[in-house]
């Protein structure tokens, strides 16, 4: 069976970013104004819970007596729910910020993030931020009687009402969830600490040093391997240009060898990225196209094991960078191919080029059976 598909370069790998920490370590408030500053969407797992009950959809009809009874909704139907909205939003999005998921260990299985932020503040902090918050049961507006109090001892400014405190900031309930923090978190942070993709960022700090900190964090994750990347691939398309210049007739041998290397590095670091063996090769094609620019339109054509690929409009070619006239050429992106297949996927390639002159080239990889 042959699978085709044409394709431009996307941004199909949207970064999963997910926050955690404890109650009162400052994750709505850091998010939110991370939405707002950087434009990146943000999912809020009890806000897209109570927008399934409102939409009154299957999943929101199951929900809502959980909800209505005060009980926590099952791992599976929240992983479920929030899969579907990541799956609305990053088709345009390069990142994507989670707040309030996972929760636990199950949660972190059933769906995986590329990367975990946790907001660090000592237990005498939640105790201070939570038991000493007031709300006005009408306005709804937000004091603190230590940070931000009211001009009345504990009336509303503006209504004029005796201020109340919320169930969830009273002193045994919030003792209650700091316990059950301690009880899930570890697992999940070992998960991710053992793949260096837990951060963690001291949130004992101001709001703008907390957010300037983050945001710093996640320029990070969206360009740090990209430069290293882009890098590496330029240099090895200059040096083909040389190598066929010096070496014209056995230059796509050498590239070859040098290129495959290359491509196993850069499959490392795609890795880190979010790639992984289950991926498809048109995902893995769409993501060397995203991350290195690789051309402006691509054609790729599967048998059971061989690939196909045409590339049109090369932004990266020999020819291009060497200034050399329209001939055959030494070309390393099948040997980078190649090595990031064996890299990502485990599986094992052999070019067989056939280099069309032009606006087109054709590279054909066999598998190795």
């Amino acid at each position: 069976m042959k699978l085709k598909y044409i394709t431009k370069p996307k941004n199909f790998m949207a970064k999963i970013i997910a926050f955690i920490g404890k109650p009162g370590s400052g994750k709505d408030t850091v998010t939110k104004i991370l939405r707002e500053k950087l434009k990146i969407p943000l999912i809020v797992v009890g806000d897209l819970l109570r927008e399934e009950v409102e939409k009154g959809t299957e999943l929101g009809k199951k929900i809502a007596p959980i909800i209505a009874r005060g009980e926590i909704v099952q791992d599976e139907i929240v992983a479920e729910i929030v899969k579907k909205k990541i799956s609305e939003l990053k088709k345009d999005a390069k990142v994507i910020l989670l707040n309030g998921y996972p929760r636990t260990p199950k949660q972190a299985e059933l769906l995986d993030v590329d990367y975990v932020i946790e907001l660090v503040v000592s237990d005498e902090t939640v105790f201070e931020r939570l038991t000493l918050r007031r709300v006005c049961p009408k306005c709804k507006r937000v004091y603190h009687l230590k940070h931000i109090p009211p001009k009345e001892d504990e009336l509303c400014d503006v209504c004029k009402i005796k201020l109340i405190q919320r169930e969830d900031d009273k002193e045994e309930v919030v003792k209650y969830r700091l316990k059950r923090f301690y009880n899930e978190i570890e697992p999940i942070r070992e998960k991710y600490r053992s793949r260096n993709a837990l951060i963690e960022i001291d949130a004992e700090k101001s709001v703008e040093e907390v957010v300037s900190a983050v945001e710093k964090t996640i320029e990070k994750i969206q360009g740090g391997g990209r430069m290293k990347m882009k890098m590496i691939y330029r240099v090895l398309i200059g040096l083909s240009a040389g190598i066929d210049a010096i070496f014209p007739s056995g230059a796509q041998d050498i590239v070859n060898s040098i290129s495959i290397s290359v491509g196993r590095e850069i499959g490392k670091e795609l890795k880190e990225r979010g790639a992984n063996k289950d991926m498809s090769i048109k995902e893995i094609f769409n993501m060397l196209a995203e991350e290195l620019k690789l051309a402006d339109e691509f054609e790729i054509a599967e048998k059971e094991n061989e690939i196909e690929l045409k590339i049109k409009f090369c932004n990266v070619c020999p020819k291009k960078v060497g200034g050399y006239p329209i001939r055959k050429t030494a070309c390393p992106v099948g040997g980078i191919i190649i090595g990031i297949l064996k890299e990502v996927k485990e599986e094992d390639y052999s070019p067989v080029p056939e280099l069309i002159p032009g606006e087109e080239c054709k590279i054909i990889l066999r598998k190795e059976v």
